[in-house]
């Protein structure tokens, strides 16, 4: 009988420790043909990243698109709030085999990269894997 009141303690405890992986809640941006939505956590929060330049495969077809080199402002582009050398992740879609950031050293484990942002304003980070290459881009502001 104290198992049974114990467990939903445990459950709890494990949904809180888990809920720094869960995305945003706002709606992810939409992608039919093209690469997964990626988001960013930071410990001001979590924000979607927005699509830059990918060649993505689905299946028998793929598509290719080529974004202008992101400006703060574009649409398209979200503002992240940030610490100054802050450590933030990259939650992806999928497993890429390679990732790098603009003005940042990116590591990268399974669907998550991470970087220490240095400078405010736009970056890209650039994505590879089996079904293709994605780059998504933000804004960072330090506040």
């Amino acid at each position: 009988m104290r198992a049974l009141l114990a467990l939903p303690l445990v459950l709890l405890a494990a949904a809180c420790g888990s809920s720094a992986a869960a995305p945003p809640a706002t709606r992810s941006p939409a992608s039919k043909n093209g690469p997964p939505a990626a988001w960013l956590e930071t410990t001001a929060g979590k924000r979607w990243l927005g699509f830059s330049s990918f060649c993505w495969k689905k299946g028998d077809s793929g598509l290719c698109a080529d974004g202008a080199a992101p400006t703060c402002g574009m649409q398209g582009v979200p503002v992240v709030n940030v610490q100054r050398g802050e450590t933030v992740r990259a939650h992806l879609g999928y497993a890429p085999s390679e990732a790098s950031v603009d003005n940042g050293v990116a590591g990268l484990r399974g669907r998550m990269v991470t970087w220490r942002v240095t400078e405010a304003g736009p970056f890209l980070l650039f994505t590879k894997g089996k079904d293709g290459d994605a780059s998504y881009v933000a804004c960072a502001r330090f506040g």
